[in-house]
């Protein structure tokens, strides 16, 4: 009696792996040698998964990968390679001799295909089968075995790194929960990590590692990481000592740590500020970078990166929640609170003047170019002025202009520390703290956004308000478009406030000077931390070096951008407070940017008679122009400095912008293909509309027209097949009726509404006229658009 087969092997051929494992004796070679283990594995072939998941045999998988088996390996490629050997031919006749034969030349010539165990063993570590899974996460000396290749002495292949990391990536995603609270258990996870940083697959484990620990739903890496100190470790490794491609490993790693550690929490990558992003803007860390970039060479340029990566993700003007607005007690510090960058800037501001003492070196070293002999910047001295750059952009932060600001933040680090590092908080941090806290209640000082009797509440100032006044949002806005931005200093008292806006007309010359100079020696007598760095900025010469070398690396637009750069940020910044304004005061006096514009439009204008090209910094020139313009638009000069409007009423520079700029500018706000002509008549006024010749027009028209036909024939061959199709359509709506009064005995009430409107007439809606309709819509909207854009001035 025979009986049908039930299982997969029912309707097809028995895989190639399924006969190995019905052999009475095989190795785990001989299943990973079969073609179709990796097909069946991921096919959830129960007797497959069955004898993978036996912890003797993920054992053996994991020292495949390791390279532990090396004998086995040799043992099972040299079978492999034997059982590809063809056999002597036996046949009885000729012609199967002759067969024979020749399939054994074929095979002869057939290179035996050795098989690669380690690929396939990480591949099947990396499968996707339920039970298996289960199985690896919970072989705990299999996972120390595979994680302990990072910590062997001699260094692991690239090839096992990558099978690591491809069986490390899967659980991690797939088991995510059991993997963290393995690695959290791991005493040298840190130390694993930072060996083979120069690794990208490597470290890109590592940061979708730390991307788990979100605010929400914490996993304790970050805290782990924190504790095994990566964040020194991987500024160590900046050191002029090290290798460039670790360096440039670390410098890449550190960038994406700081971009998904960004305060800015509308990015679904950022897991936002927390321990680590706090512990790289330390001054214990910032004063190692500084001091690895003043060692010049890579390591310097690759810090300037971090530098600048940190202070453009960690703008404390957009922070949700603004310090200068909240107490301990309304808003308990937590270890995801923003980062504070008042200890970046200050330190930086005591180390300007040894940046600037780098820049200022110069190489006699000339490059021959298509264009003549250049002098090279160089990239160490570009990224001086990039970090100049970045550094002013920082300085003008809200909570950095704030006097109270730095104390604020201090008061909630030590608080901070003593929650959440108790290990760490010592007895002159508890002193610390209590000195703050006394000095604040003996200043009677609450922040602004407090009130007596609701301490959440927004108010205009500190002082008492009256209650019919609206309270003030707790992120500053600027009250014009020529104001400060929110990047402006924190506000003032009135007294403060009137002693730094800027003059009355009426002022004297030399009142204007006298209070210039009371104005100036108040700043540098207690200066936030902001005007710090702008004083530092200004008294070591940088801005000049910096606006001088514009003409003379008239090739180089990546420093033009970078100067045009800071021209803008101190003309669009404050001068009713701050240091700001004696920065923009001293652009016109000190160095003389109006004469040096001049100079360098003469420059070029001669540079095109020669050679009939500009030269490449004239585009820039134009845009710190149109900067300076501006400037003297919105503040009269005569109220700000007498240098200014000596300056500004110049006869070079009169005659500059009443010819070469307007010119220019003419010529950047004219429409391209020039203006449309009058007195057009309709069929010219639409070809010039479309941008076509006359024949190239009437070609379209025709066009059109045939279409048109087209169109019409169609809809009569639509009506024809209407009227041919009416008594089909008569018997479709007496179907209809008899089944809607069938339904109507179990129906409900509204069924005799829907007979009702059964029995209106139907209009079928023709979809050429809703495709006609669209193009008259579109092209409409496309014409108002194109007024649009023509209506567009150059420089809004």
């Amino acid at each position: 009696m025979a009986f049908w087969s039930i299982g997969s092997s029912a309707f097809h051929n028995v895989s190639a792996v399924e006969k190995v494992l019905e052999r009475k004796e095989y190795t785990l070679y001989d299943v990973l040698a079969a073609e179709d283990v990796l097909q069946e594995v991921m096919s959830m072939d129960n007797n497959v998964i069955d004898y993978l998941r036996q912890p003797a045999i993920i054992s053996q998988l994991v020292d495949i990968v390791l390279g532990e088996d090396e004998q086995a390996l040799a043992k099972a490629a040299s079978d492999k390679a034997e059982s590809n050997q063809p056999s002597s031919p036996k046949s009885d006749d000729g012609a199967s001799a002759d067969e024979s034969e020749l399939e054994q030349d074929e095979t002869l010539n057939e290179e035996p295909e050795d098989v690669d165990y380690i690929k396939i063993a990480s591949e099947v570590l990396s499968c996707d089968a339920w039970g298996f899974m289960e199985a690896l996460v919970s072989a705990k000396d299999s996972l120390d075995r595979l994680w302990g290749l990072l910590d062997e002495p001699a260094h692991a292949s690239t090839k096992q790194l990558a099978c690591f990391t491809s069986i490390i990536e899967h659980l991690l995603e797939k088991r995510t929960d059991q993997m963290l609270d393995y690695m959290i258990q791991l005493p040298k996870f840190t130390s694993y990590f930072l060996r083979y940083i120069d690794n990208a697959p490597l470290a890109d484990l590592l940061l979708k590692i730390i991307s788990t620990d979100h605010p929400d739903t914490p996993s304790g890496i970050i805290e782990l990481l924190y504790e095994q100190d990566l964040i020194p470790q991987l500024i160590e490794r900046l050191g002029p000592d090290v290798a460039d491609t670790e360096q440039v490993a670390v410098g890449d790693f550190l960038k994406a740590f700081v971009t998904i550690s960004g305060g800015n929490k509308t990015e679904n990558c950022s897991i936002g500020p927390n321990e680590l992003s706090r512990k790289l803007v330390s001054e214990e860390c910032i004063s190692k970078l500084i001091e690895i970039m003043l060692h010049g060479g890579s390591g310097m340029c690759i810090a300037v990166g971090v530098i600048i990566e940190i202070i453009r993700k960690n703008n404390s003007d957009y922070d949700y929640v603004q310090v200068l607005y909240t107490t301990v007690k309304s808003h308990p510090p937590t270890a995801r609170d923003s980062i504070y960058l008042g200890t970046l800037v200050r330190l930086f501001a005591d180390a300007i003047p040894k940046f600037q003492k780098v820049l200022e070196k110069k190489s006699d070293e000339t490059i021959e170019m298509p264009l003549g002999k250049i002098k090279p910047l160089g990239f160490e001295r570009f990224r001086i002025c990039e970090l100049y750059a970045e550094l002013l952009h920082c300085s003008s932060m809200a909570l950095l202009n704030e006097p109270k600001g730095e104390q604020i933040v201090r008061e909630r680090d030590l608080d901070r520390k003593r929650r959440f590092h108790a290990n760490e908080f010592k007895e002159s941090d508890e002193k610390e703290l209590q000195t703050i806290r006394e000095g604040k209640k003996g200043e009677g000082w609450k922040p602004e956004s407090l009130d007596e009797d609701d301490e959440s509440r927004p108010s205009t100032s500190v002082t008492e308000k009256d209650d019919d006044e609206e309270p003030v949002s707790p992120l500053p806005q600027p009250s014009s478009p020529k104001a400060s931005p929110p990047s402006a200093s924190a506000p003032q008292s009135p007294q403060e406030m009137q002693i730094d806006s800027p003059a009355p007309d009426d002022i004297s010359e030399a009142a204007l000077i006298k209070q210039l100079a009371a104005q100036e020696a108040n700043i540098r007598a207690s200066p936030v931390i902001g005007d710090r760095l702008k004083l530092a900025l200004d008294d070591s010469g940088c801005i000049s070096t910096v606006f001088s070398m514009l003409v003379e690396y008239p090739w180089n637009n990546f420093l033009h951008n970078v100067v045009f750069d800071i021209v803008q940020q101190i003309f669009n910044g404050s001068v009713h407070e701050g240091y700001n304004k004696f920065l923009a005061i001293h652009l016109f006096t000190r160095d003389k940017i109006t004469e040096q514009i001049v100079a360098g439009q003469q420059s070029n204008d001669e540079h095109e008679r020669e050679r009939n090209i500009r030269l490449g910094y004239v585009g820039h020139l134009t845009l710190i122009s149109e900067e300076v313009v501006k400037f003297a638009s919105v503040f009269p000069p005569r109220t700000l400095s007498p240098g200014i409007s000596e300056a500004l009423e110049a006869p070079e520079w009169q005659h500059y912008v009443a010819t070469t700029l307007l010119y220019l500018r003419d010529q950047y706000n004219t429409v391209l293909g020039g203006q449309k002509p009058e007195g057009l008549d309709s069929f010219e006024e639409d070809r010039f509309d479309s941008g076509l010749g006359e024949s190239e027009y009437q070609q379209r028209l025709n066009n059109d027209k045939n279409d048109e036909d087209e169109d019409e024939d169609e809809d009569e061959d639509e009506d024809d097949g209407e009227e041919s199709g009416e008594d089909d359509d008569q018997f479709s709506r007496y179907m209809n009726r008899q089944l809607t009064n069938a339904a109507g005995h179990y129906g409900s009430s509204d069924d005799d509404e829907d007979e009702e409107w059964e029995s209106l007439p139907q209009r079928t809606i023709d979809v050429k006229e809703l495709e006609n309709s669209d193009d008259d819509s579109g092209d409409s909207s496309g014409d108002d658009d194109l007024s649009l854009v023509r209506s567009r001035s150059y420089g809004h």
